[in-house]
């Protein structure tokens, strides 16, 4: 099982990597990865084991709800078929409750960007205006409903511990955790200024020791992709990501199947301020 959980992580970076060529059949398969997140995480609510951290269950679900979200509700406004129509709309509503259940505010703030752009791509081209804002309502509501019901109400749980004021504070405080991301981050840049082509791949962990500058302050992965990115592999690395994410995203935008470029933005997003897929799989292990 934990083979098939780290391949099935995989298929998302797949899915964006062919952002823009992409199918009904991929969607499915992503469909299957966010439903098998959702399950497991609402199990550990569901005995108090909720956990809010980088590469936990939640947080991957979270980033698994952001890749699935536009597509699902761009393909529910088009969708011509009653039956598709019903389906996609429950999995756009289902990736909203799982982004939302999972505490991590990599997550939330490209969630809040993701359905404000297809809202209003949707209404300015006139593209369903009366499903779109209909759809949008009842999935509210029937997250609202559903989180109620469900025990420990997994939303509210994680917004309690993520979304208050109280928490941001202490987030921004000396020892919270964004201040500890900016720490990483910082010690990340300063090994690539020290090897312009990178340290090689997998050799952050054995070298960042030698760029601590914080007493403390360690971690595997510096909880940026971009960051490792160019640490391991250095500067051109970064460059050729960059050129490749820019590309597909581009191309993507401009095309019919612009959701998909959401997709990519959303997954990037949570890879930038979080722990990387790669650090997410050594923690199925």
């Amino acid at each position: 099982m934990t083979s098939l959980l780290a391949a099935l992580w995989g298929l998302v970076t797949v899915a964006l990597a062919a952002a823009g060529r992409t199918s009904g059949v991929l969607l499915l398969a992503l469909a299957f990865v966010e439903l098998r997140g959702l399950e497991s995480a609402l199990a550990l609510n569901q005995f108090g084991l909720e956990s809010y951290r980088s590469g936990s269950v939640h947080y991957l679900l979270g980033a698994k709800s952001l890749v699935v979200l536009a597509p699902a509700l761009v393909g529910f406004v088009r969708a011509r078929r009653a039956w598709l129509t019903a389906a996609l709309w429950a999995l756009a509503t289902v990736a909203v409750y799982g982004a939302l259940m999972s505490g991590s505010r990599g997550v939330y703030l490209p969630l809040v960007v993701i359905l404000l752009v297809v809202t209003v791509r949707l209404l300015r081209k006139r593209e369903g205006r009366v499903r779109v804002v209909v759809g949008l309502l009842l999935a509210a509501v029937c997250v609202v409903a559903a989180d109620r019901v469900l025990p420990g109400h997994p939303v509210a749980e994680a917004l309690f511990h993520k979304a208050s004021l109280h928490m941001q504070e202490s987030a921004v405080s000396q020892a919270g955790s964004f201040t500890q991301r900016l720490r990483f981050w910082d010690q990340g840049l300063a090994m690539a200024r020290a090897h312009p082509l990178g340290v090689g791949l997998g050799g952050f962990r054995g070298t960042i020791h030698a760029f601590q500058r914080f007493p403390m302050v360690w971690s595997s992965s510096p909880h940026d992709v971009f960051v490792e990115t160019v640490s391991t592999v250095g500067w051109p690395g970064l460059g050729i990501l960059l050129l490749l994410l820019a590309s597909a995203f581009w191309r993507a935008w401009r095309s019919p199947r612009w959701p998909w470029a959401l997709a990519l933005f959303g997954i990037w997003f949570h890879l930038a301020v979080d722990a990387t897929d790669e650090a997410a799989v050594a923690r199925l292990r």
